[in-house]
């Protein structure tokens, strides 16, 4: 018979999203401490920020269901930072927002392949969740 060897190589994620990630927020949270961050998801963020993480998706916080949008979380809680996982649907609404964009920057971005893109085409993004974020900061 013929033998197969599958070669197992380690998930980039870890190391090139959730790493950087958890370092910018614990830096940024201990620099900033009352600065919220409006996260779409909690979990890659975790234990890492040092305040207020405002859960979009409602998990956490149950208070976001009754908004219906983000976008409107957004608007009635002015967080100094979103964490917006880089997918289309959650990418379009803040590109299509004229709010969003006069109010809030692309500063960072946490990537498998390390793509340092903070405005990439929509058509370049996948439909579904990926472990790939956007870091947008709130004009001053």
């Amino acid at each position: 018979g013929v033998a197969t060897l599958a070669v197992l190589r380690p998930s980039p994620i870890p190391e090139h999203v959730y790493a950087p990630l958890q370092a910018w927020a614990r830096e940024t949270s201990q620099r900033e401490p009352a600065a919220r961050v409006l996260a779409s998801d909690i979990g890659a963020i975790g234990w890492a920020w040092n305040g207020v993480v405002l859960d979009s998706e409602g998990l956490t916080w149950p208070a976001a269901l009754d908004f219906g949008h983000p976008n409107a979380i957004v608007r009635a809680y002015e967080p100094e930072y979103l964490l917006v996982v880089a997918e289309r649907e959650r990418v379009a609404p803040v590109y299509g927002d004229p709010y969003m964009l006069e109010h809030y920057a692309p500063i960072a971005r946490f990537a498998p392949d390390r793509s340092s893109e903070l405005q990439p085409p929509l058509e370049s993004l996948p439909p579904a969740w990926v472990q790939d974020y956007l870091v947008y900061r709130r004009k001053r």
